[in-house]
C-alpha cells in the first residue's frame, strides 16, 4: 500500500506537472539547487546608505570629523590587541597612504585597511571569533567595547565571492564603526609564479613585497607596514599620491600630518623628511 501511495504521488505529480511542461518545471527547480562551489551568500551586513557602519550597532551617522576620529581610535584599539594577541598585521590601502604622509588616519578617510595572512586568519577564526574587548581612552572615559569578528566564509577562497571580500572585522561596538580585515593567500597557479598573494578584493602583490614587515607607528601606537610599502603605494595610488600635497581636494596644513623627526625613533623616510622640513 505504501508503494502504491507513493507511486500514485509521483503519478500526480508528473501529471501535475504536464499542464506546465516538463521542461519549464525542471529549469525551475535547478534554478533552486544550490550550485557546487557557488559563491556565499553576504555575511556582513551594513547600515543602509551608510557603508562604513555595522547594522546590529548603528544609530545615527557621526558628522565626518567624528567619523574620523572614531577610526583613529579602532586603529588605535586594533593594533594594541592584535599586539597582545600575537598576531601579525600591517597597513594596507588607505591606511598605508595615511602612513606615509605622517603616521595617522587621513584627515577625510572615514575608513581603514589592514591585512594578516590566511594562517592568522584561520587562527583567529579558532580561537577568538566574536571576542569582546574592553577600552578606556579619554574619549570614553567610562569605557567602551570592541567585537572582532571573522566572516565563516573567509574559507572560500574563490575571487569570485564578491560579496565577502572582506574577512574579517574590528567593529566599535557603541556606534557600529568597523575596520575591515582582510586575508593575504597566496596563488600557487598564479601564471607569474610563486610568491604571488592576493586578497578577495582582487588586489594582487609579490610575498617580497609585504615580508618582512617593517616596524613603525600609526596614530602613536606599534604598527607594521609592507616591505616595500613605497612600491605598493605607487602601484596602487600612482606616483603622484606619494607627492602631491593637494590630493582629494584637501589642503591642510602640513604641520597637522607631519610627524616630530626630533622625538620620532620609529622607521621615518627621507621624503617625508623633506616634506615636512618647513614644519620642524
Amino acid at each position: 500500500m505504501r508503494l502504491s501511495a507513493s507511486i500514485a504521488v509521483a503519478l500526480g505529480w508528473i501529471t501535475s506537472a504536464s499542464a506546465f511542461g516538463v521542461p519549464d518545471v525542471l529549469q525551475k527547480i535547478e534554478q533552486k539547487l544550490p550550485t557546487r562551489d557557488a559563491p556565499p551568500p553576504k555575511y556582513f551586513r551594513e547600515a543602509s546608505q551608510y557603508p562604513h557602519y555595522d547594522l546590529r550597532y548603528f544609530g545615527e551617522a557621526l558628522e565626518p570629523h567624528l567619523q574620523n576620529a572614531g577610526i583613529k581610535v579602532l586603529m588605535q584599539t586594533y593594533l594594541a590587541t592584535f599586539r597582545d594577541l600575537g598576531v601579525q598585521t600591517w597597513l594596507m590601502h588607505g591606511s598605508l597612504l595615511g602612513w606615509w604622509w605622517g603616521k595617522k588616519v587621513m584627515p577625510w578617510d572615514l575608513d581603514a585597511d589592514v591585512s594578516v595572512t590566511e594562517a592568522d586568519m584561520y587562527f583567529l577564526a579558532a580561537y577568538h571569533n566574536m571576542t569582546i574587548y574592553y577600552y578606556q581612552y579619554d574619549g570614553c572615559p567610562e569605557g567602551c567595547f570592541f567585537q572582532l569578528e571573522i566572516n565563516p566564509y573567509h574559507k572560500y577562497r574563490e575571487r569570485d565571492d564578491y560579496m565577502n571580500f572582506i574577512d574579517a572585522r574590528w567593529i566599535d561596538m557603541q556606534n557600529g564603526l568597523f575596520i575591515d580585515i582582510t586575508a593575504a593567500r597566496y596563488d600557487p597557479g598564479h601564471e607569474m609564479g610563486d610568491g604571488v598573494m592576493y586578497d578577495k578584493h582582487d588586489h594582487e602583490f609579490k610575498d617580497k613585497y609585504i615580508f618582512p614587515l617593517l616596524d613603525t607607528t600609526f596614530e602613536s601606537v606599534q604598527a607594521k607596514i609592507p616591505y616595500r610599502y613605497k612600491e605598493i603605494l605607487a602601484s596602487e595610488y600612482g606616483k603622484g599620491a606619494l607627492s602631491k600635497t593637494d590630493y582629494h581636494e584637501y589642503d591642510p596644513p602640513m604641520q597637522r600630518v607631519c610627524v616630530s623627526m626630533r622625538a620620532d625613533k620609529g622607521l621615518v623616510t627621507d621624503s617625508t623628511q623633506k616634506r615636512c622640513s618647513g614644519f620642524l
